[in-house]
C-alpha cells in the first residue's frame, strides 16, 4: 500500500480549526534555560541538523541562515556551547566538539552542520575555550578523563577508562557469603563504587567494566567459602545455564554476557572457549564499552604470549568464525556497517581494531580472515522482510535506510510486521505485540513521517490520533489496536 495522499488524510476545514485550538491550550515547555532544548534533542543521525534548527532560529539576526558576524555568535551563551558539547562527547565518544566539527585549524570543517559559518571558525572557537571547551586530539592538550577519542572511518575510536576501586578486602570482611545479608552488604558496596550514574543499578558496560579482577576474585571467594565450593557465576545465574540472580547486586539482566565476560576473563569460574555467544548478547553495539568487553572476550581465549592484544599470526588465525560474525553483527547493530569498515581492517581506512584487541601490525592477516569468513565492507542493507527477532538497532537501522518517496509506507509495513507480528496475522493486532515496540522505534517511524510531511507526525498522518481518519495500516497496525497504539506513541513523545 502506497503511502496516503493529500486527499486521504488532510483533515476537515473544522478539524483543522480543532486542531489549532487544541495547539494552543498545549502549554509551551517551560525550559529552565536555552540549552535545555539542545539536551532534550534525541541522539542519532539528524541530531546536528536539530541543533542547527535550534540555534539559527535564536542567534541568526540577518537572515542568512547560519551565524556568519561576530555580534550573533557573541550571543551564544558557554550555556549552549556546553550543551551542543555534551551532545557531541555523548555520540562521539568522548571528543569534543571542536574536533568533531572542525573547529580547529588545519582539520575538515563541519561547523556549518551545527549553523556555524566557516569564516567564524577562529571566533568560535575562541569562545568555546572561554568556556572550557578545548579539542579533543591528544596533540592539542587532550580530553579531561573519560574516553580519549579521535573521528575516523566515519566514527570514533579511543580507550576506555581505567578500572574503579578496588573494594575486594570489604567484601572479604563481610560474613557468610551464604546468606541473603552477604548479598545485600556486598550490593551495597558495588552500587556506591560502580554505580557511576546513580541510578541504584549497575545498567551500563562501561559500570561493569570497572569492576577490577580483584573484587570478582572476592565475590568467587566468598561464595565459594560458604556455598561448599560452588561458585559464584552458578549461585547467582551468571551462566545461561542457571537461572539469573544477579539482580541481588543490582546488577541488570542486560549485562549477563558481560558478567561471563567479565568474570572469565579474570579467570573466575570456566574460561571461554567460544566467546561468540557472549558477544552476541552484549549492549551498547559498537560504542566504547562494547568494545571493551570484546576485546577482554577475544584476548581471554586467543592471546597466547601475554601481551593483552592478538599480535601474532598464529592468534588472530585462531579466531573463529562464529566470533568473526558476532563482532560484525554487532558493529552493523550500532553503526550499519561492518567491523572491517568501522574499525578499519580494510585498506586506507584509519585503524582502529585495537579497541577491539587486534594490534595493528596483523592488520592485513586480520582482514584477510575477517573476508574469509564472508564479512563484507561498507554499509549493509537489511531486508525489511527479514527483521524477525532482530535487535532494536538493527531495526532502527532499516527504518532510517529506507528513502523516502510514494514507497516509503509500504517498506515500513513490511519492517513493523517483520519485526513485531507475533501471531502471522499480517498486521500488529494486540497488546503483546504492541509492547514489544520501543518509543526508539516509534520515534524513527515518526521522524520519517514528519520529514515528508512538513513537520506533521505520524499520529496524525496516518490516523491513530482520534479524530482523523485511519490510515494507520499502510505503517503494518491493524485499527482494532488504533487507541492503545495511539497511546504508546503518545507516551513516547510523538506529538
Amino acid at each position: 500500500m502506497s503511502a496516503p495522499t493529500c486527499a486521504d488524510v488532510l483533515p476537515t476545514a473544522a478539524r483543522l480549526a480543532g486542531r489549532a485550538a487544541l495547539l494552543l491550550s498545549i502549554a509551551a515547555p517551560a525550559w529552565a534555560a536555552p540549552a535545555d532544548i539542545i539536551r532534550s534533542l534525541p541522539a542519532g543521525g539528524s541530531w546536528n541538523q536539530e541543533v542547527k534548527k535550534v540555534v539559527v532560529s535564536m542567534f541568526d539576526t540577518n537572515g542568512s541562515g547560519q551565524l556568519d558576524v561576530e555580534a550573533e555568535l557573541s550571543e551564544v551563551g558557554c550555556d549552549m556551547w556546553k550543551a551542543i558539547d555534551e551532545g557531541v562527547r555523548r555520540d562521539w565518544r568522548g571528543a569534543t566538539v571542536v574536533s568533531v566539527y572542525g573547529f580547529a585549524e588545519g582539520q575538515f570543517w563541519s561547523g556549518g552542520e551545527l549553523g556555524v559559518a566557516e569564516g567564524m571558525r577562529a571566533k568560535a572557537r575562541s569562545i568555546m575555550e572561554t568556556c572550557g571547551i578545548t579539542a579533543s586530539d591528544p596533540a592539542e592538550g587532550g580530553v579531561s578523563g573519560g574516553v580519549v577519542g579521535s573521528v575516523v572511518n566515519g566514527v570514533v575510536g579511543g580507550t576506555t577508562a581505567p578500572a574503579g576501586p578496588d573494594i575486594s578486602a570489604s567484601i572479604l570482611a563481610i560474613p557468610a557469603g551464604n546468606t541473603t545479608a552477604w548479598g545485600e552488604l556486598t550490593e551495597a558496596l558495588l552500587l556506591a563504587a560502580y554505580d557511576a550514574d546513580q541510578t541504584g543499578r549497575i545498567q551500563t558496560l562501561a559500570e561493569l567494566g570497572a569492576i577490577p579482577c580483584p573484587v570478582w576474585h572476592a565475590m568467587q571467594e566468598s561464595v565459594a567459602r560458604d556455598w561448599n565450593g560452588t561458585g559464584l557465576r552458578v549461585i547467582y545465574g551468571f551462566d545461561s545455564d542457571f537461572i539469573w540472580v544477579g539482580d541481588a547486586f543490582s546488577i541488570d539482566e542486560s549485562l549477563r554476557t558481560a558478567t561471563v565476560i567479565a568474570t572469565a576473563s579474570c579467570g573466575v569460574g570456566p574460561a571461554l572457549t567460544e566467546p561468540a555467544a557472549a558477544i552476541t548478547g552484549l549492549p551498547e553495539s559498537g560504542q566504547d564499552g562494547w568494545d571493551a568487553f570484546v576485546r577482554r572476550a577475544l584476548v581471554s581465549v586467543w592471546d597466547s604470549n601475554g601481551t593483552a592484544t592478538l599480535e601474532t599470526p598464529a592468534e588472530v588465525s585462531s579466531v573463529t568464525c562464529d566470533t568473526w560474525r558476532a563482532m560484525d553483527r554487532g558493529v552493523i547493530a550500532g553503526w550499519g556497517s561492518g567491523i572491517r569498515q568501522v574499525y578499519g581492517f580494510g585498506p586506507d581506512l584509519m585503524w582502529v581494531g585495537s579497541t577491539v584487541g587486534f594490534d595493528e601490525a596483523i592488520r592485513p592477516q586480520a582482514d584477510a580472515a575477517a573476508a574469509a569468513c564472508g564479512l563484507q565492507i561498507g554499509a549493509v542493507t537489511f531486508d525489511p522482510g527479514s527483521l524477525s527477532g532482530a535487535s532494536t538497532s538493527v531495526v532502527m537501522q532499516a527504518i532510517a535506510q529506507t528513502p523516502p518517496g510514494d514507497r516509503w509506507a509500504d517498506t515500513i509495513q513490511r519492517i513493523v510486521i517483520s519485526a513485531y507480528d507475533l501471531d502471522g496475522s499480517g498486521a500488529v493486532n494486540s497488546g503483546k505485540e504492541l509492547k514489544r515496540i520501543p518509543c526508539s522505534v516509534w520515534l524513527a517511524i515518526d521522524k520519517g513521517v514528519t520529514d515528508a510531511w512538513g513537520g506533521t507526525g505520524m499520529r496524525v498522518i496516518y490516523g491513530f490520533q482520534k479524530g482523523f481518519i485511519w490510515v494507520g495500516s499502510a505503517l503494518g497496525f491493524d485499527e482494532k489496536v488504533r487507541k492503545p497504539a495511539d497511546k504508546a506513541a503518545a507516551t513516547c513523545g510523538l506529538m
